[in-house]
């Protein structure tokens, strides 16, 4: 369980009110929560994050694909429960450090990544120094 002082994501694993609200959780197992963007870049933007306090993709170790797997099919699953269901214009990822804005592992899952704004499309672009996609982060990982 989560449990970093000052981690607004480890708040929301712990059910502690965020600015004064509850966070909806629209996913949560015994090692993942998922919950809608609080800034959507579209209208389908889920945040995808471990209950244990894992600073950032940069950290992870060969330890943590069964993880990353895990989050990835809870990504793709709040996706299709939450009436996206197209195969095309998905988008999984994580902003890499320093270019995450809080340190606590999470993976992006976009759908209608059509709908990404001029800023969003430079944000969430793949195979950018600041944000890598879900599998060129596993490739990483594997040959560390």
């Amino acid at each position: 369980m989560a449990n970093s002082k000052k981690c607004v994501f480890c708040d929301i694993v712990n059910k502690v009110l965020v600015n004064g609200k509850e966070t909806e959780i629209l996913y949560e197992d015994e090692t993942v929560v998922a919950f809608k963007d609080i800034k959507p870049a579209t209208r389908h933007h889920y945040l995808v994050v471990p209950k244990e306090h894992l600073e950032s993709p940069k950290t992870l170790t060969k330890d943590n694909l069964g993880l990353l797997n895990h989050m990835l099919e809870v990504g793709e699953n709040v996706l299709v429960q939450q009436g996206f269901q197209s195969d095309n214009n998905k988008r999984f990822g994580y902003h890499w450090p320093p270019f995450n804005s809080i340190s606590h592992l999470h993976m992006h899952a976009l759908g209608n990544a059509e709908e990404l704004g001029f800023f969003h499309k430079g944000m969430f672009m793949t195979g950018t120094p600041w944000f890598v996609s879900h599998q060129w982060l596993m490739t990483y990982i594997k040959h560390k």
